[in-house]
């Protein structure tokens, strides 16, 4: 073993050792397939083909889905929501509100069961659990945001045990983890078109912009909040107004990029497959196929 990889396999043992909590998954799968639909601006020209999959697909939505008419449509048996931020106060005042309320909506909207995969940090939070509980039918899962790059045969039991997971830059690489982990031989990703790179752009006032496009731009247009609108914005650091640097950003894009690569191995290793239904998609880890290349 190199010195290197042995640097990697031991930061990331101590990372799980002094950051990752003890958790038990209650959720399963009921169907022979996943769908992970991402928020993506391509998932509006796949709605009627992905509803011809609920005879044989499970769903799992991400982040503000439950905002948009099509949740009612897919009733996912599966949601997550991973950013720390939606329980800690962010200085944006009207992205902290927009954020939670994509709770207030889950517990007036589902009237089946659902399991609500959220980070170990939601456990803390006794308003946020006692909010929950008002909808039976919302099952919490909570799993450990660890970050990991390399080996996942190594770290394959933290993987399984959600003590860890694929550096998760956003909402798709836990989701997918989740599939894996679930049992599901055949994991499908729609909306998840990551064409971001083409989007950024950088001001005169050497402000980095990107126009981050969303399927349901239109649709939360009445809340008028700028996170959730497809103009063109800086990128934030975390719960702050501080903008990111180029570098920042491109990196935090390489890691985001690097995940996929990471889950198709560790997928391979798990006995799943993951396929790409997002036409135009820049994720190159997954095999992209067509709608009509799935039997059944």
């Amino acid at each position: 073993m190199g010195y290197e990889s042995f640097k990697i396999k031991l930061e990331g043992r101590l990372k799980i050792m002094l950051k990752s909590k003890s958790t038990k998954i209650k959720a399963s799968k009921s169907k022979d397939s996943l769908v992970v639909l991402g928020n993506g601006p391509s998932l509006s020209n796949d709605l009627d083909s992905l509803s011809k999959l609920s005879t044989t697909s499970d769903f799992l939505a991400v982040n503000y889905f439950a905002a948009t008419k099509e949740f009612l449509m897919f009733k996912p048996r599966f949601y997550s929501i991973v950013s720390k931020q939606y329980w800690s106060k962010d200085e944006n005042e009207v992205w902290d509100n927009d954020r939670k309320r994509i709770f207030s909506l889950l517990v007036e909207k589902v009237d089946w069961e659902m399991h609500l995969f959220v980070p170990m940090v939601a456990r803390s939070s006794e308003s946020w659990k006692q909010h929950m509980k008002q909808n039976p039918n919302i099952k919490v899962n909570y799993f450990n945001l660890t970050p990991l790059d390399d080996f996942p045969q190594f770290f394959k039991k933290s993987l399984r045990s959600y003590k860890a997971c694929p550096r998760p830059h956003n909402v798709l690489i836990p989701s997918i983890l989740f599939g894996i982990n679930l049992g599901y031989p055949t994991i499908y990703i729609a909306g998840a078109d990551h064409s971001w790179i083409p989007e950024v752009f950088v001001t005169n006032d050497n402000v980095v912009m990107a126009a981050q496009k969303h399927f349901y731009a239109d649709q939360l247009k009445s809340l008028n909040s700028t996170l959730l609108s497809d103009n063109a914005k800086p990128f934030f650091h975390p719960n702050s107004l501080k903008t990111m640097k180029l570098h920042e950003v491109m990196h935090k894009f390489y890691y985001s990029f690097k995940a996929y690569w990471f889950l198709k191995e560790y997928a391979a290793l798990e006995g799943s497959q993951i396929f790409n239904l997002t036409e135009g998609s820049f994720i190159d880890a997954f095999e992209k196929i067509s709608y009509d290349d799935i039997s059944g």
